[in-house]
């Protein structure tokens, strides 16, 4: 089968170090890797990661030109209008503020973006040969409609968020009827759908959405990367962790990964157990509140921030830890699947983490992991401390971790995507789609 795999997500680096980017990157490498051909069509092509030879890439929808413009309109705007301007220490004195002007505009670059988009994608898939288009949910992503219209082919729709609720509550979405309206005529119209939890299925079921045009799949892990293993001594010695009870953390430094929670309740470790550091992997917009916070708290001097690396390494550094954490926050319906999750497990590292989604699927509290069911300091700090305190349980939940990845690699993933995507070809064919 050829795939036309399609993301117009700027937000979306293809060779970057979000959970997106390894997603995209994986599941195109997997879907290559048992023998399809797969072509990647996305706005953004930056990162420093390396490429899947197996897998092609088009950058569509001129991204830098399209980031140029609208600096340059905001600038004129700004220049024209300083009341405008959120950055205008004046700004209150002069007029009433309009601090939305910034996401508005911001709005209307990624609706341009998609656009130029479509104009870019249509003549390389029409020309390639496509047997189906899988698109990544994106906001304002009307693009795979239009090219599936225009051209008669099935499309299938990876959903990890909705990326309306997301925004809104995230990021100040301004457009929110028109991003609500896209993503639902998105979801609705595609020939089937794949989410990585059951709460985006139940979601989808009350939009009337037919089950069977629905594939929960949660993500993956690549085991030839992932695996247990000694920790790195280079490693130790870089970041001084000879010695050290090590708790960890991977993944973007963001609000939602409840890494405040976290450190507090380190914090209360560290003040029982001094030879306990905490070990942060990963760079993201709450770094410097975190440092800020560490720094009141008194443990700076026990808080490790790697910053980015290459996802190639990000192996050796989950092996450094003693005990690994997902402590989200439990506001409202966890619909993730965290990566983090899969590659702590399959590192053999024990887990600490919040109860929610498919993490309860997954971890059997005291049995292949500890469960938090409050997003708050103490229950993780009284986890924590059990886990520190008993070298059996450690040893016995360690154990038991690899058995939880079973079927559950990318190329597990990339069969069943498979296999879905051509129950749902058959049916469209059926259906005279």
């Amino acid at each position: 089968m050829k795939i036309a795999y399609l993301v117009t997500d700027s937000g979306i680096p293809v060779f970057g170090h979000k959970g997106a980017s390894v997603h995209l990157r994986s599941i195109t490498s997997a879907l290559a890797a048992i023998g399809h051909a797969v072509e990647v069509l996305a706005t953004n092509l930056e990162g420093e990661n390396p490429r899947d030879d197996k897998v092609g890439f088009h950058q569509i929808g001129a991204l830098p030109e399209v980031r140029r413009q609208w600096r340059r309109l905001k600038k004129i705007t700004y220049t024209a209008f300083p009341h405008l301007n959120p950055s205008n220490p004046m700004r209150n004195e002069i007029s009433e503020p309009k601090p939305k002007m910034a996401a508005y505009m911001a709005e209307m670059m990624k609706l341009d973006l998609v656009g130029r988009a479509v104009e870019d994608a249509l003549p390389i898939i029409r020309e390639g040969g496509f047997d189906i288009i899988l698109e990544r949910l994106s906001p304002f992503g009307t693009a795979g409609m239009i090219l599936a219209d225009k051209l008669g082919l099935p499309r299938i729709v990876e959903m990890n968020a909705p990326l309306s609720e997301e925004s809104l509550r995230w990021r100040q979405l301004q457009f929110k009827a028109i991003s609500r309206s896209f993503e639902l005529a998105c979801l609705q119209s595609a020939d089937g759908v794949v989410v990585v939890s059951e709460v985006l299925r139940k979601r989808l079921r009350k939009i009337v959405l037919d089950d069977r045009k629905i594939l929960v799949l949660p993500n993956g892990v690549n085991p030839g990367l992932f695996a247990p293993g000694p920790k790195d001594k280079e490693l130790c010695s870089r970041w001084q962790l000879q010695d050290r009870f090590v708790i960890g953390f991977s993944g973007s430094l963001k609000k939602w990964h409840g890494l405040d929670i976290l450190m507090r309740a380190f914090s209360e470790l560290a003040g029982k157990h001094p030879r306990t550091c905490l070990l942060l992997v990963g760079d993201g917009p709450e770094r410097e509140n975190l440092q800020h916070l560490a720094s009141e708290l008194g443990v700076s001097d026990k808080v490790i921030f790697t910053g980015r690396i290459p996802y190639t390494n990000m192996a050796a550094y989950v092996r450094l830890m003693d005990v690994a954490t997902a402590p989200y926050q439990l506001n409202g319906d966890f619909y993730f699947s965290p990566l983090k999750l899969m590659e702590y497990l399959a590192c053999g590292i024990p887990v600490v983490a919040s109860a929610g989604g498919e993490i309860k699927r997954l971890i059997r509290s005291g049995e292949n992991g500890l469960l938090i069911s409050k997003s708050e300091p103490h229950a993780l700090f009284n986890s924590l401390s059990r886990i520190y305190t008993d070298a059996k349980l450690r040893v016995k939940i360690g154990e038991r971790s690899g058995s939880l990845i079973a079927g559950r690699s990318w190329e597990d993933n990339a069969r069943k995507t498979i296999d879905f995507m051509q129950t749902r070809m058959s049916a469209r064919g059926k259906n005279g789609g």
